[in-house]
């Protein structure tokens, strides 16, 4: 069940951030959407790492971003490489029916799908306390090379 309205110091948490959701899958997308606004937040959308990465790349401020691990062409593990190499500061966080794949990764967050709202509210929350305001800006001095120009999709 998803949460109509969260009390307002859980509200005031999430703080009107803004979180993008990558997923292939769009009722999951459209889940964690109404879970997420629910809670305060603000979404965006992206299909796949390639989305993900042009929204990133063009100047969206984003609190956090959560990822699906299982996802064609470009996987989630991949995805959080690019983002971590885009704007390191930017907390990202993993979700997926099996978690085996994350063993090489044992600090990454993680949230074991199907969640409950309140597992997506929690695991958001924390992500967005520990990015904070850095995590929406270019790390300074650094050259900006977008991240979809690093990585070229394989020939389909």
């Amino acid at each position: 069940m998803i949460p109509r309205r969260l009390p307002a110091p859980a509200r005031r948490e999430l703080g009107g951030e803004t979180v993008l959701i990558v997923d292939d899958e769009p009722a999951v997308r459209g889940i964690a959407r109404r879970i997420l606004e629910s809670g305060g937040c603000a979404v965006l959308e992206a299909a796949g790492a390639e989305e993900a990465l042009a929204i990133v790349d063009g100047g969206a401020r984003i609190g956090a971003v959560v990822t699906d691990l299982a996802m064609p062409q470009v996987n989630g593990l991949v995805l959080v490489e690019l983002l971590a190499a885009e704007r390191p500061a930017l907390p990202v966080a993993v979700m997926s029916g099996d978690g085996s794949a994350l063993v090489s990764r044992p600090g990454l967050p993680f949230l074991r799908k199907p969640f409950a709202p309140e597992e997506l509210l929690v695991l958001v929350s924390a992500l967005l306390r520990r990015g904070g305001a850095a995590a929406t800006v270019p790390v300074p001095g650094r050259p900006h090379v977008p991240a979809r120009q690093r990585y070229r999709s394989p020939p389909r």
